[in-house]
């Protein structure tokens, strides 16, 4: 399965997906489904965000950073760090079903760590 059809698949399983994107950790998207959301500014400020959380965790000697989770007022986000330098990132809005969401974006980061 390719990496649009990876994420178009992720957002039919997750009720209230608004988006996903396979994203580097530069903040440059690899691909991302089409949204109503500007995927590309998400991607690019989020993965500050995700290095920020990345190097405390190493300075606290707390471990490697797996997953983020970012919850707002109007929509949650879920972000995966893969081993390729990348992470698979899903929005789903407040009403979803976050755990389900958050359970699918681990399940799908591992296939996409064996397709890549």
């Amino acid at each position: 399965m390719g990496f649009p059809e990876r994420l178009t698949s992720l957002m039919a399983e997750v009720e209230g997906a608004r988006g996903a994107a396979l994203v580097g950790l530069d903040g440059i998207p690899i691909e991302s489904t089409p949204s109503g959301l500007d995927m590309v500014s998400l991607a690019a400020e989020y993965a500050a965000v995700l290095g920020d959380a990345k190097r405390a965790s190493r300075e606290l000697k707390m471990g490697e950073t797996r997953a983020l989770s970012i919850l707002t007022d109007r929509m949650n986000l879920f972000l995966s760090l893969l081993k390729s330098e990348c992470f698979l990132a899903l929005t789903v809005q407040n009403r979803g079903n976050w755990g389900r969401a958050r359970y699918k974006v681990k399940g799908h980061s591992r296939k996409l760590e064996e397709e890549m």
